[in-house]
């Protein structure tokens, strides 16, 4: 059996849904059903007892006169039924009320698995794609960084193709201990074929191997083996890729081969996997060594376009990409003038046309051109999820929630076990109103990882929205305590706080946040949300105007963040919404 915080979890996630949704005795009934078996007391599950404690009976009630036990048991049937062929489909937690028992029957998915060729006939996708990270047959350990890079070029190149589904490297990293087999791989992400192979290191020579096998079958279409001097390896992954397209669209028109680049240095190509590797961890610390690195590339190969575009990214995250670590105008022109020599040298590039795309959105403020580039970078490549999920938010800034909820939709669909990818699509399902949708994704997203702190600080949001501001407190202590998110769940907790009545714990955390800013840099957002939660307007204001000074990346989603409702028809807030440019104006 699943632990029990994650039955609890998938209990509330049941519940919030749809189809549970206006069946208050079915949700009451199955809590209690759950309670009962996880604390091995189902021996209390008689007709007699749930008639009294779930449905309020009295001490004269007869469950063979009235047959309300019964009646109820087949609804809660039906529904649970429901649920798992719809919005559960994919749920890691099967629960079920067996005929003539009212105990329930609780499962891992994996062990009540439907037989292999009904999960791989119901799912897969044609022309979908998912590369396994490339196995490492090197005695030095260090090479791993060169394997996982190279997945990920292959990956890059893969996505370009508009006619395949590419899942993220993001969702198939899981797989890089080859517990599964290919076929169960192949269900979990929905496609049709997987890319699995392995990287000989030796010296200057690298030898790869790749192997295009049909998911559902084990079937190995094609095999081939590239031995090239390290020079060569980015043409290593063209010619793979270049392979695997011509298979799987050869009814269509290829797109064509991407020309030739000059060879990278050898010594440049492999401290810029080094550092690949270290941005992956998406913490300060590996995003600041991703960053020497790429530089460090760089100058070894003033041409290498590749580490401008990648160097570009880790000053974004640092000064704009959510966290705002540093100040954005220290960060975010430097950032700004890689991306644009990367796309100089190399217009094909993705990365650099997404990063400048965000930075141009999230620092100069300028939506006519963020939407000029990302638009620029689907037509380049189609299937690249972040792409998606920051087109998700250039449209949640402008209020667009329905064309946010679309972007984040098809960046998750790329990146299907990706809990940032989920994140986003809650997010956006959140802020368009539909919280029961938002919470749902929110709990599954846990299950995925349960330290995950934006998961918690969205749940957070929501609950605030749904006025369970106890609940929302709690939220964001978890979001806290799992660290990742620097300041900004302290933002939330101290504006729940406020929300609760408490005066004096936001107080707390906004003293909290100055002890901080002796030491680190703290966006003047932060602050400026708690105040206008306790609703202090001139001191809300006073940060807003230095974040404005700042060019603080919140100061995009001005317009649309829900905390601020209260201060949308001060003449104040409708001058900084001018000033910043949002288009349309003050939202009423």
């Amino acid at each position: 059996m699943a632990p029990p915080e994650a039955i609890r979890t998938q209990v509330e996630r049941i519940t919030a849904s749809d189809v549970f949704r206006r069946a208050d005795r079915q949700c009451r009934f199955l809590r209690y059903v759950v309670d009962h078996s996880l604390a091995g007391t189902t021996d209390r599950l008689k007709g007699f007892t749930i008639g009294l404690d779930v449905f309020d009976r009295d001490s004269s009630f007869d469950p063979n006169l009235d047959s309300i036990v019964r009646v109820e048991a087949g609804r809660l049937r039906t529904k649970l039924r429901d649920y798992y062929q719809d919005p559960g489909r994919q749920d890691p937690i099967l629960i079920d009320l067996p005929r003539g028992s009212y105990a329930p029957s609780i499962s891992r998915r994996e062990e009540q698995a439907a037989p292999l060729e009904g999960r791989i006939a119901r799912r897969a996708v044609r022309g979908s794609i998912a590369v396994l990270p490339f196995r490492n047959l090197s005695d030095a350990a260090e090479q791993e960084y060169f394997c996982d890079g190279l997945t990920d070029t292959v990956i890059t190149a893969l996505a370009r193709n508009r006619h395949l589904k590419v899942i993220s490297l993001t969702s198939v990293m899981r797989y890089k201990k080859g517990q599964l087999s290919i076929p169960d791989i192949g269900a979990e992400l929905n496609v049709a074929h997987i890319l699995e192979g392995t990287v000989l290191h030796d010296g200057n020579q690298v030898r790869v191997s790749a192997q295009l096998i049909e998911a559902e079958t084990d079937h190995h279409i094609w095999a081939e083996a590239f031995e090239r001097d390290i020079a060569g390896v980015m043409r290593v992954q063209r010619d793979i890729a270049d392979l695997i397209s011509a298979q799987l669209i050869r009814e269509l028109l290829p797109e064509g081969t991407p020309e030739s680049q000059p060879p990278v240095k050898p010594d440049a190509y492999e401290v810029y996997l080094l550092g690949r590797g270290y941005r992956r961890r998406l913490t300060r610390d590996g995003i600041e060594k991703a960053a020497r690195c790429f530089k460090q590339a760089i100058s070894l190969d003033m041409n290498f376009a590749a580490a401008y575009g990648a160097a570009a990214s880790c000053y974004c995250v640092l000064g704009s990409f959510g966290f705002e670590l540093e100040p954005p105008e220290n960060l975010i022109p430097v950032g700004l003038e890689y991306s644009r020599r990367a796309m100089e040298l190399d217009p094909g590039q993705v990365e650099p046309m997404v990063y400048t795309a965000i930075m141009t959105l999230k620092y100069e403020w300028n939506w006519k051109e963020a939407e000029r580039l990302f638009k620029a970078a689907l037509a380049l490549s189609p299937n690249d999820s972040v792409t998606h999920l920051q087109y998700s938010l250039y449209f949640e800034s402008l209020g667009r929630f329905a064309d946010a909820i679309d972007q984040a939709e098809q960046g998750r669909q790329i990146a299907p076990l990706s809990t940032e990818a989920n994140m986003y699509l809650a997010w956006q399902l959140h802020q368009d109103g539909r919280d029961d949708e938002a919470r749902s994704r929110l709990l599954w997203t846990l299950d995925l990882n349960p330290d995950f702190w934006a998961a918690h600080w969205g749940l957070g949001h929501v609950y605030l929205a749904e006025s369970r501001v106890q609940e929302a407190v709690a939220s964001f202590r978890k979001a806290v305590a799992s660290g990742g998110g620097y300041v900004m769940p302290l933002q939330g907790l101290g504006y729940a706080h406020a929300a609760a009545g408490d005066r004096d714990a936001a107080l707390g955390v906004i003293a909290q946040l100055e002890e901080l800013g002796r030491t680190q840099y703290v966006s003047p957002c932060i602050p400026a949300t708690i105040h206008a939660g306790l609703g202090d307007a001139d001191r809300c204001f006073a940060c807003l105007e230095l974040a404005f000074q700042l060019r603080s990346r919140s100061m995009a989603w001005l317009n649309v963040t829900r905390e601020y409702a209260d201060l949308r028809s001060d003449p104040r807030f409708v001058e900084l919404i001018r000033r910043i440019g949002i288009p349309g104006g003050a939202s009423p």
